[in-house]
């Protein structure tokens, strides 16, 4: 940049400088997350849970998405709503975080431990008996948060209903089990996410 200047005789002079503009730093937005139960009589299920990220706040520009990450595998995403949907957990610990990207491309991320916990329950009826032994039916109850069944072990199982099924609270499936006479006791052990997991019971013939 220059400037001349003149006096009255005319005379001039000339002086020369040079001029650095520097734009301001750009802020990034600050993130912010917590989990959210649903509402009294709105969405049922123990087990399920949402992320808000509504708490925010921009920094240099506006927020134009978020993008939540479970924490279990489950990505919702980048979308416009601070908010995530409805999403089922199992019973477990799980490290869940939210990254807000700004108009400019900037970015931030927030995080927020998810602990959802979960029990099953046994219980047992003869459903027929016999010289040749007892015929046993075992229920598997689930409380609380959704609980993964994994296996069902044990001698004499047979018409498994519950390995592999996800119960939610206050379900259940059942497994049969054969006990021939002679046999002092069987154990069937349950294997899950519960928190009480392996979960045992005996059976008499």
């Amino acid at each position: 940049m220059s400037v001349t200047v003149s006096d009255q005789a005319g005379r001039k002079s000339t002086a020369n400088t040079s001029v650095q503009v520097t734009a301001p730093a750009l802020t990034p937005p600050r993130a912010a997350l917590v989990s959210e139960l649903p509402p009294a009589g709105g969405v049922p299920g123990a087990s399920l849970l949402r992320l808000n990220a509504s708490g925010s706040v921009a920094g240099s520009a506006p927020i134009t998405s978020y993008r939540f990450d479970f924490g279990d595998g489950t990505v919702e995403g980048p979308d416009a709503d601070p908010t995530s949907g409805y999403h089922n957990y199992l019973a477990g610990t799980y490290r869940a975080s939210v990254t807000v990207t700004d108009q400019n491309g900037q970015q931030a991320t927030a995080t927020t431990t998810i602990n959802r916990v979960g029990t099953i329950s046994l219980s047992k009826r003869a459903v027929s008996s016999s010289p040749g032994g007892t015929e046993w039916r075992v229920s598997v109850g689930g409380h609380g948060s959704t609980v993964l069944v994994q296996s069902v072990g044990g001698s004499g199982v047979h018409n498994d209903t519950c390995s592999g099924q996800r119960l939610g609270a206050e379900e259940a499936c059942d497994v049969d089990v054969s006990v021939p006479s002679g046999t002092p006791s069987s154990v069937v052990t349950v294997v899950s996410t519960a928190s009480n997991s392996p979960t045992s019971i005996e059976l008499v013939s």
